[in-house]
């Protein structure tokens, strides 16, 4: 895009300046804009193109778009007509957020009020006795390939709502989902009539004879609950203070997924769709997290890409009620686009994966290997662990041989292997090592999620005890741009045992390094065009600054 703008404005001005230097319009200005456009035009429609802005070095992306921070510079994909026409478009990439835009609708207005009586909210200040004016608006859809159960799919937001943690008790359970996940102690919560405060009117058929809102709009899950304390109000609580960033998302997590690195993920890309949705950088947000649930290893993610104007805090250790100038509400995990069953039609790379990635690329400031002469391969090994905050005595698919694995895959010409076990690790140095990785090799696990933070010349080898274990990693490496293999088992039970700490696949060598090899060439090859791209950018940036 910014190559075709510069070859525009370029020729624009190059014709006056060849007309006014030699009377004619010579030909070294068609030659000039010409390859200008030419490059824009096969950098577009060639290999990954916005995998390859975040995969190159920081300095030709900051070239390319400008400035590093630009929560709008991907936005350009989702106007092009030819990704409109694309059915996956409206389905699991930036055309699914057109739509939820779309489909707002005001649930709560703001009452008439006195604008000039209204005073400024001092962020951690005391909040005033009297209401100011609220809004609520919602924006309800009902996605074609998530799962019923999670539907209506819903995103609001609303301004100057309080939130009163008093209002809240835990449960085993969520309210409108009795009899679901309510093993393991009471680490959900009930919200009391008055969890949420507004000073509005509720619109003409979202209401309820309570006086609360309708419960049409919201799916059976934590949305539901959360909307049903719903109560209109004139006055604060006693004591409330003001929120401390302008911005607060309410999060709610399913117990036990919340330590799952690929449940939890859902959690994050569904928040920070929601931030899109509704047009607001995660720099003004602070994270306030609904449920009860302990702390896990995962947490710290919040703080680094979503709860950037204020760290991230838990619902159950606010001691006073909020008013929050402007909340957004994320959807629960559970009706995130990760979770759809019917997506084989989409085995491609989406843009606003893409995006999603580069955003945690820079939050955690993650650096990619750009040594073209040596590939590093990451294995990551299953063990059973304990942590402060997990503990897990039995760990399913273990590789029984897997020393004489590691030995054959360090046999590969060119690259460089690692062994890790993410259990032992921090969030960051888990990211970083996946991100610094050119191959990411591992039996079918939540660990496994971790492909998204590779460059977009990745690849990432999934091994499995047998067939048919489930297509997420599948579905989010080649969303993410990345090449992806697929071994398994084929001889099970032939190869597989089982005793108190887990069970084991002993890995057919021979057969396995067939998978390995291909990805070994797929990544050297797609490695080798991202950076000849990147001489490519940085040519053509240059040219079109300086001209002549």
């Amino acid at each position: 895009k910014a190559f075709s703008e510069k070859a525009n404005d370029v020729g624009s001005r190059s014709e006056g300046v060849v007309a006014r230097e030699t009377g004619v319009e010579g030909k070294e200005e068609d030659s000039m804009t010409e390859y200008l456009k030419d490059t824009a035009k096969h950098f577009m429609s060639s290999f990954n193109p916005l995998g390859v802005l975040r995969g190159v070095s920081k300095h030709t992306a900051k070239l390319v778009e400008g400035h590093e921070h630009d929560h709008k510079h991907h936005e350009h994909w989702h106007a092009n007509e030819t990704l409109r026409s694309d059915p996956c478009y409206n389905l699991f990439d930036f055309g699914l957020l057109e739509i939820w835009k779309a489909k707002e609708k005001p649930i709560c207005k703001p009452p008439p009020s006195n604008p000039s009586s209204e005073s400024p909210l001092t962020p951690g200040g005391i909040a005033p006795s009297r209401m100011p004016p609220s809004f609520l608006k919602c924006r309800v859809h009902t996605h074609p390939r998530l799962n019923r159960p999670t539907a209506p799919h819903t995103i609001c937001d609303g301004s100057n709502i309080v939130f009163d943690p008093s209002k809240l008790s835990p449960a085993p359970c969520l309210k409108h989902r009795p009899n679901y996940m309510c093993e393991g102690g009471n680490s959900y919560h009930h919200f009391a009539s008055g969890a949420f405060q507004a000073n509005c009117q509720v619109v003409k058929g979202e209401g309820n004879q309570k006086g609360g809102l309708s419960l049409r709009n919201f799916p059976m899950d934590h949305l539901r609950d959360i909307f049903d304390s719903w109560r209109v109000t004139t006055e604060t609580p006693q004591r409330a203070k003001i929120s401390q960033a302008p911005v607060t998302l309410f999060v709610s997590r399913e117990k036990g997924e919340h330590v799952n690195m690929y449940h939890t993920l859902t959690d994050w890309y569904m928040a920070w769709q929601a931030l899109r949705v509704v047009e607001i950088s995660p720099d003004h947000v602070q994270v306030i997290i609904l449920d009860g649930h302990s702390e896990g290893p995962l947490d710290s993610f919040w703080n680094e890409v979503i709860s950037r104007g204020a760290p991230m805090i838990r619902a159950k250790n606010i001691k006073s009620a909020l008013l929050m100038h402007r909340v957004v509400w994320s959807p629960p995990g559970y009706s995130n686009i990760l979770l759809g069953k019917k997506w084989t039609d989409c085995k491609k790379a989406m843009r606003m994966m893409e995006a999603f990635v580069a955003d945690v690329d820079d939050g955690f400031q993650s650096v990619h290997n750009e040594d073209m002469s040596t590939l590093n391969m990451l294995y990551i090994s299953r063990r059973p662990y304990q942590t402060d905050l997990v503990k897990r005595k039995f760990i399913g698919r273990q590789v029984d041989n897997e020393d004489a694995l590691l030995h054959e895959l360090e046999s590969l010409e060119g690259v460089k292997v690692s062994k890790a076990d993410f259990a032992h690790m921090n969030l960051k140095d888990q990211i970083h090592a996946a991100a610094a990785s050119d191959i990411i090799v591992g039996m079918h696990g939540a660990a496994l999620a971790h492909c998204l933070w590779m460059p977009p010349w990745g690849a990432l080898v999934e091994m499995g005890s047998r067939t048919n274990l489930g297509v997420y990693f599948e579905k989010i490496s080649l969303w993410a741009g990345l090449h992806f293999e697929n071994w398994y088992n084929k001889k099970y039970p032939v190869g597989f045992r089982k005793d108190d700490t887990g069970d084991y696949t002993t890995v057919d060598l021979k057969d396995f390094m067939n998978y390995a090899r291909r990805a070994v060439s797929n990544v050297k090859s797609r490695k080798k065009q991202a950076f000849e791209y990147e001489h490519r950018l940085k040519e053509s940036v240059a040219l079109a600054a300086h001209p002549y």
